[in-house]
């Protein structure tokens, strides 16, 4: 459920978004959210 929240049009964001949500259960969805964000901007710096 936690990765439907963090939903976006990239999967591999997607995948990232629901490994911290449910790895770093002390985050909260936003905080979630806000790390795929630079997740994704770096990965897309990079390629």
């Amino acid at each position: 459920m936690l990765f439907i929240k963090c939903l976006t049009e990239d999967f591999k964001f997607i995948i990232c978004c629901e490994l911290f949500c449910t790895f770093y259960q002390f985050f909260d969805i936003v905080e979630c959210f806000l790390i795929n964000i630079k997740i994704s901007a770096l990965n897309k710096l990079v390629s």
